[in-house]
């Protein structure tokens, strides 16, 4: 799936997409080119959120839109 980054400077075509809650301040979501088990992967930021619930969110929605075929997502604000 193509996703576009919460700062709109990045359109990437993850095969992995990942929750990272680094701390209580904030959670990422990272977007792979690679899939994570390759010796040498690109990761990117794709966005930040203030909880890991909300992240959580975003993710569930990404995978419903998988399941709907729909190629290109944008990530929504923090």
């Amino acid at each position: 799936m193509w996703i576009r980054s919460q700062d709109k400077k990045m359109l990437i075509k993850a095969n992995v997409i990942q929750v990272c809650s680094l701390d209580d301040e904030y959670t990422q979501i990272w977007g792979y080119v690679n899939e994570i088990s390759e010796p040498q992967y690109n990761g990117f930021i794709l966005g930040e959120y203030k909880t890991e619930e909300r992240a959580l969110e975003v993710l569930d929605d990404i995978q419903n839109r998988i399941k709907e075929g729909i190629s290109i997502y944008e990530m929504p604000e923090k």
